[in-house]
């Protein structure tokens, strides 16, 4: 399989995000950044580690863990002074992640404070189950969660690893859960109803045979929109039948892609059909066993299709969601799709037409374009 070399995919905002490389989905991550990390290193029982800081290619300040010596600790810290918070309230941490092997959960080490400075509690948090794929550059997202103690004001991240390791951790972040309407991470994970399956194909994709079979996330969240997009990896198996690929829909409001036997895409995203409303449709006609990247975006006036990172039609149309509850379904709306799927993204924020171009470039490679 070809690999691209191309940027990182574009997390901000970014609400759902199924692939079929993990086969788990989520809400809700990379919202409120908490601070810089202060890189530091120790020695623990005599073994020196080392810790420096490097600049990402993004251009923000990440830290480089290197462990040399069997037994050996690093460690990285966020804030020590800490970060106030609520009591028994759930919070996610994030970060990128570059390493050797498999971090332990540690690597997203939480201490709680109660008002008098007293520590409540001390847990880490880091999980090989809650991230995304590995990136083409061999970074990837790691989410944890966590829920402050009853008398917790405060708190820090920090992390350390031992034995022989180099780890490269970015961009990390924390968030409280109540603010995007976080879903706690497992919750949207993907059901496989009437014999929906994954493949291993382009590093696992969701395989949909038409007939009546799709994937629904195992809850119905609430996600508020100030503008938002969809985006989605889709193969055809079968053309010229009419049929859907994403639904997000509850009480006459709408998001979807959907296709007719003409073989363009619809972009359907809809505040109210008691209103008048409008849909756009990609001018490129889709073939089958070919990978296609195709993103919808909606601001507060206009919506915008694009496909493989080109942007294809927009309109003037505010007639747009501002709250949607209801389950995420993929690979049915208004027809069922005989269908490859490999990764499919709702962000509450329109996305700009770079950053468009940034996820087309970032997967392209996987999905051999």
């Amino acid at each position: 399989m070809a690999c691209s070399s191309g940027p990182n995919v574009v997390t901000s905002n970014l609400v759902f995000d199924m692939d079929g490389a993990n086969r788990k989905g989520f809400s809700g991550y990379g919202i409120e950044r908490i601070g810089g990390i202060t890189p530091q290193w120790n020695a623990w029982a005599g073994i020196v580690g080392t810790s420096v800081s490097y600049v990402s290619k993004t251009g923000s300040l990440g830290v480089l863990l290197t462990v040399t010596t069997a037994g050996g600790v690093n460690y990285w810290i966020s804030n020590t002074g800490g970060y106030a918070c609520s009591a028994s309230t759930v919070y996610v941490v994030t970060g990128r992640i570059k390493s050797s092997n498999t971090p332990s959960a540690n690597l997203f080490y939480v201490r709680q404070y109660n008002s008098v400075g007293a520590q409540t509690s001390e847990a880490g948090y880091f999980s090989a189950s809650r991230t995304t794929p590995v990136g083409d550059d061999g970074f990837y997202t790691a989410w944890g969660y966590f829920t402050t103690d009853s008398t917790a004001t405060s708190f820090y991240i920090h992390g350390y690893e031992y034995d022989i390791r180099t780890i490269y951790l970015e961009d990390v972040q924390c968030k409280l859960a109540g603010i995007q309407n976080i879903v706690s991470p497992g919750t949207m994970d993907g059901i496989l109803y009437n014999g929906a399956s994954y493949t291993s194909a382009n590093n696992g994709v969701m395989s949909f045979d038409g007939s009546n079979d799709y994937l629904g996330s195992n809850s119905n969240p609430t996600i508020a929109f100030t503008g938002g997009a969809m985006e989605m990896w889709i193969k055809l198996t079968t053309n010229g039948i009419n049929q859907g690929f994403f639904s997000f829909a509850a009480s006459g409001a709408y998001i979807d892609f959907y296709m007719t036997s003409g073989n363009t895409i619809r972009w359907e995203v809809i505040g109210t059909t008691s209103v008048g409303y409008a849909t756009i449709w990609s001018t490129t006609a889709f073939s089958t066993g070919i990978w296609y990247h195709v993103v919808g975006s909606f601001d507060s006036a206009t919506t915008t299709l694009y496909i493989n990172g080109v942007q294809e039609a927009t309109q003037t149309m505010g007639n747009q969601p501002g709250s949607i509850t209801a389950q995420a379904i993929v690979g049915q709306y208004a027809g069922y799709s005989p269908s490859s799927i490999g990764t499919v993204k709702l962000y509450n924020k329109p996305l700009t037409a770079t950053e468009v171009k940034q996820n087309f470039q970032a997967l392209r490679g996987r999905f051999e374009i």
